[in-house]
């Protein structure tokens, strides 16, 4: 056996030496020192001491000091107490044979130690799915937290700490600085203690420290080549074959036009989609891996299904969607099982409940519920609803109140919005993002937004995407009205927008689904937690794109985003307020007078505004406000006396029927439209979800006329729309969707007799051109 040098640990403060390991800061500490020892009569050893001048320890407890046993005692493995220049051993050994008491000049470690630095501490890993017992386990057996030192800068540390958590902390998680108070605006302490104290826990819990997400090996290889899997489907090579670089090229291209198509022809609802940021993310191969496969597999679903009525790719393109959409289905629950849960995870789920708005043949409402139900629990659970809960400019509303929402701005009608300056026809307020894909348009010539006399008013048209980004009137044309993207915002910010946006576009999804179950009847849709405003700590649109203190219409809560939004939560409480069984006659009535005056004030307010004239954005927003004007009316029929409301009905009656004749006009336009019926002169084929609208029309129409049997441009109106519904029914076949309409037909045929006008013609005067087969 070798003779090695163990080591000895002897605490200061006693006599008795332990063995322990040591660093080399250690062994240099004790070889310098030098105490003396002076031993008894009885062999008692003497007590070793450390030098005065020997440092704390990193933990600032007194320094141990370490033992290098002598040669002597090693070999006749005797325990040392290293004391120099001769041990107490040696001192008291009678055997001079043995020779004088010796050190060697370095440790001699054995085994792995040989080398310094090859033992590593294995870290400490929690388990991946535990039990109750094994978590207490697994908390008692990890490593504790060390204590700081007294004389330590613990500032360093702590800016560390808190610049990693800030990286990894979720988007859906982020609030701004706690010191400032929300603002608080009538009737709202209820609701913001709610809200707080739920944020309050949130912080608790992330407070008690910080574990990184693990990424299973399924999540990470499905990351890694789910776009592969995608480029050999498209491309129509078997499973298996290896696909050459020319197909993928062309397989990539395909998908690409594909999206391009769908940004074009969807409506405003789709445009939390930052388009730069989209692309960029799916052409780079490591920000791919971000990217959720469902939500690229979804948005292909829809846009084959858009290019698949009879006018286009017919059945076999339809068929097509649907297998799109069942991948894009497993691609989902895939992600939701392994966790993998995030914003794209939403906007996947968005799409899944835009897709059942369509006339697919698979179409029940069962899909429809199951859909809305997911994409509304998906939201809650990621609390996307309260991410600006500590913003003061944030407005927040009482469970079961009207949704009244104070002004910020008394600006006058005349109002005219600060100027932008434009650089080589881009304005500086566009995002960086959106300046790389803006090469293939000839630049403006220097200008100003508001260098037209024509926008003079709001100011809303010099910060809408259109105005700020051009080409988007060739990508997304019916998205040009929308609020433009943050200026010079991080990573951080521009997800935070992104959030709000496809919440926003989510309630609009909702009201759309809501809308059409519940139109001409007294039924309350399904309630979803999207739909009730006391749930909401969130920015109006366009509030988040300025500092906080601009007093500019654009940003305020009256611009015409903000509006519509606030709108569509008066129309989802007046619904639900009908459906409610345990209020009382007074309250009901209460709530009516109320949501009424609420309705006259965004009236008031939309006035004030002259952007978008020919928009349909400002068309959906004039529409909200007459349907929700119709069911706080039926409120006021039911409960408040007829004598005090005489002149409110007249009014009322005075609104219908501007809102019908503006109704037949857009009817009549859609009929010119669909005349030319090939798809790359206009996006009216291609809009299956369209006919859910103008089958609602219709139910509103002919309730509007058993309400008023005298209003006899309702029934105009409804007939208006049926070869509308009828014409979209022949391009776009769904059993289910026929079955609906001939109910519909029956009632607007027996509502015609009633008035004793002309029935409604069976036929269509229109005859199909023939089919453009779409080469893709």
């Amino acid at each position: 056996m070798s003779a090695e040098a163990p080591y000895f640990l002897v605490p200061a403060g006693s006599g008795s030496p332990v063995l322990a390991s040591a660093s080399p800061s250690g062994r240099a500490e004790s070889s310098s020192s030098s105490p003396t020892v002076s031993p008894d009569s009885t062999g008692k050893k003497g007590k070793v001491q450390l030098s005065a001048d020997q440092a704390l320890t990193a933990e600032g407890r007194p320094r141990a000091r370490v033992c290098l046993a002598c040669v002597q005692c090693r070999k006749r493995k005797r325990r040392c107490d290293g004391v120099k220049p001769e041990c107490n051993n040696c001192l008291k050994r009678s055997y001079p044979a043995a020779g004088p008491c010796s050190y060697d000049a370095a440790p001699r470690r054995r085994g792995r130690d040989r080398a310094p630095g090859s033992r590593l501490a294995a870290a400490f890993e929690l388990k991946k799915t535990r039990t109750t017992r094994s978590r207490f386990e697994g908390e008692g057996k990890g490593p504790r937290k060390e204590k700081r030192a007294v004389n330590a800068q613990p500032a360093r540390d702590a800016t560390q700490e808190t610049s990693t958590v800030s990286a990894r902390t979720p988007v859906a998680l982020l609030v701004q600085d706690t010191s400032r108070p929300p603002a608080v605006h009538r009737g709202q302490s209820a609701s913001t203690q709610v809200i707080t104290g739920r944020m309050e826990e949130e912080e608790l819990d992330k407070s008690q420290g910080y574990t990184s997400v693990w990424t299973p090996p399924g999540v990470r290889f499905i990351r890694e080549t789910w776009w592969d899997a995608l480029l050999t489907h498209h491309s129509g090579v078997p499973a298996g074959s290896v696909i050459t670089a020319d197909i993928r090229d062309s397989a990539m291209q395909a998908i690409f036009a594909d999206l391009r198509s769908l940004f074009k022809t969807s409506l405003h609802w789709l445009s939390f989609v930052n388009i730069p940021r989209f692309f960029a993310s799916l052409r780079h191969p490591i920000h791919r891996q971000a990217v959720q496969p469902s939500l690229i597999y979804g948005a292909l679903a829809m846009s084959t299904f858009f290019q698949s009525s009879e006018l286009e790719m017919g059945a076999k393109g339809r068929e097509k969607a649907l297998q799109l959409l069942d991948r894009a289905h497993a691609m989902f629950d895939a992600s939701l099982t392994a966790g993998w849960i995030d914003l794209g995870l939403v906007q996947a789920a968005w799409l899944f409940a835009m897709f059942e708005l369509q006339g697919h043949p698979a179409n029940t409402a069962a899909r429809g519920r199951s859909a809305f139900d997911m994409l509304d629990s998906l939201i809650r659970s990621l609390s996307l609803t309260i991410l600006d809960v500590m913003d003061p400019r944030t407005s927040v509303f009482l469970p079961g109140q009207v949704p009244v929402v104070v002004s910020t701005s008394d600006l006058p009608n005349s109002f005219t919005a600060p100027p932008a300056t434009f650089e080589h026809g881009i304005p500086t307020s566009t995002p960086r993002a959106l300046h790389e894909v803006t090469s293939d348009y000839s630049p403006l010539p220097p200008q100003t937004p508001m260098a037209n006399e024509a926008q003079r008013g709001c100011g809303c048209s010099s910060y809408s995407l259109g105005t700020t980004w051009p080409i988007s009137a060739t990508l997304t044309p019916a998205w040009t009205c929308m609020p433009m993207w943050p200026e010079s915002a991080g990573e951080g910010e521009m997800q935070k927008e992104e959030c709000r946006r496809l919440v926003w576009s989510a309630i609009t999804l909702a009201i759309t689904y809501s809308s059409h179950a519940a139109a001409g009847t007294d039924q309350a849709p399904k309630h979803l937690w999207i739909q009730d405003a006391a749930n909401y700590a969130l920015l109006f649109p366009g509030e988040s794109l300025v500092p906080p203190g601009t007093t500019a219409l654009p940003f305020s809560k009256e611009s015409v985003w903000a509006l519509y939004m606030r709108v569509q939560f008066l129309w989802h409480s007046a619904m639900r307020q009908r459906g409610d069984p345990s209020l009382s006659s007074s309250d009901r009535a209460a709530y009516a007078m109320s949501a009424w005056l609420e309705l006259d004030h965004v009236e008031e307010c939309i006035g004030r505004h002259s952007c978008t004239p020919g928009s349909g954005f400002k068309t959906q927003l004039l529409e909200m406000l007459f349907n929700t004007r119709m069911v706080v009316s039926h409120e006021f029929r039911k409960y408040i006396p007829e004598a005090k409301i005489a002149s409110g009905l007249y009014f009322y009656r005075e609104k219908a029927e501007r809102w019908m004749n503006h109704a037949l006009g857009s009817a009549q336009h859609v009929m010119q439209s669909m005349k030319d019926c090939a798809p790359s002169s206009n996006n009216y084929t291609r809009r299956c979800f369209m006919m859910y609208w103008y089958m609602s029309q219709m139910t509103r129409a002919l309730s509007l006329w058993e309400a008023d049997p005298t209003l006899l441009v309702a029934l105009t109106v409804a007939k208006a729309f049926a070869p509308c519904v009828e014409f979209m029914m022949m391009i776009w076949p769904s059993p289910s969707q026929r079955i609906e309409y001939q109910e519909l037909r029956n009632w607007l045929v027996r509502s015609c007799m009633s008035a004793g006008v002309a029935l409604p013609d069976r036929a269509i005067p229109i005859v199909l051109p023939t089919r453009f087969d779409n080469p893709s």
